[in-house]
């Protein structure tokens, strides 16, 4: 990238959101690089990226952002009905499954998954 590194692009980012999507669900910013040392995977972490992965992508990578993204997608779509809803009850349940959503999203988020990543990734080295 020729004028930021993918960390302080991300960081700008999530200064943004603070800003322009107060409340709302961060959107999903996910690492791809060939480079591993761990002081990149904490830069990441740290500037609020979602997920990181090194190349190349194993098949589990994929399955874990395609799992990523689905809990993003249905986490807005709840969003969205929760803030049209006329009915107070209809608004406090929906809240109630966005904020379960939310700890689903940060479950699979970085933090929790590097560990699971790079034993999956070893061993699917070994196996090559």
């Amino acid at each position: 990238m020729p004028r930021l590194t993918g960390p302080e692009a991300a960081g700008e980012y999530r200064a943004w959101e603070a800003i322009n999507r107060p409340g709302l669900a961060p959107t999903p910013i996910v690492a791809l690089t060939a480079n591993v040392l761990d002081e990149h995977v904490v830069a990441c972490t740290k500037a609020g990226m979602s997920l990181f992965f090194s190349k190349p992508l194993h098949g589990g990578d994929v399955a874990l952002l395609q799992a990523h993204a689905a809990l993003y997608i249905n986490q807005r779509k709840l969003e969205t009905a929760a803030s049209a809803s006329h009915s107070a009850e209809d608004s406090a349940a929906a809240a109630t499954v966005v904020a379960g959503a939310e700890t689903a999203r940060l479950t699979l988020g970085l933090p929790a998954v590097l560990k699971g990543l790079e034993a999956a990734s070893v061993a699917e080295q070994r196996e090559e």
